[in-house]
């Protein structure tokens, strides 16, 4: 699945480092990291976090739907409280999935990740390849294959800087259940 985002760095009283950022997606459709679709309604994708000098990093993302009729429907309501941690090309991380309620079950989701990737720099034109492992765990609620097991993530994205803006597009690639 190819994404399309549109990056707005943040000003802010943040350490010399620290680096905060917003992000937001709009999608036709929000497609589960599984391949399955969650809601084949648009979707808007916001995310705002804040990477630390030293190698922390929190954020939280959304899925909301375009359409408040179609809030809380098929999963298209989510929230996400992410941690971190990056050490080199290498970084851990925990996420926090608030599920929207189905047919009155709260489907929460807990997930533990590791990352390896590097960032290319060609002038204002980055590459950023990576591959990412991925453990979900229910917390609560029903669940399926189609929203918790073991994903392995190859990826690649490519983001161009400006002065005030990044543009960026990515792709990942799934590999189903291990």
């Amino acid at each position: 699945m190819v994404a399309i985002v549109l990056v707005c760095m943040m000003p802010g009283p943040a350490f010399a480092q620290d680096k905060p950022y917003a992000a937001v997606n709009w999608l036709g459709s929000y497609v589960f990291k599984s391949g399955s679709e969650a809601s084949p309604h648009p979707v808007f994708q916001p995310e705002a976090g804040i990477v630390f000098d030293n190698g922390f990093d929190m954020s939280v993302w959304a899925s909301l739907p375009a359409s408040m009729r179609h809030a809380g429907e098929n999963y298209a309501t989510e929230i996400d409280l992410c941690l971190g941690y990056s050490l080199g090309p290498f970084r851990i991380g925990a996420e926090y999935y608030f599920m929207s309620p189905t047919d009155d079950l709260h489907n929460d989701i807990f997930e533990v990740n590791a990352q390896i990737g590097k960032s290319l720099e060609f002038g204002k034109l980055t590459v950023s390849p990576a591959f990412k492992i991925v453990y979900d765990m229910p917390v609560s609620g029903s669940h399926n294959r189609n929203t918790t097991g073991l994903y392995l993530f190859p990826s690649i994205g490519f983001s161009y800087r400006a002065d005030a803006w990044t543009f960026s597009i990515g792709n990942k690639f799934i590999v189903d259940h291990l």
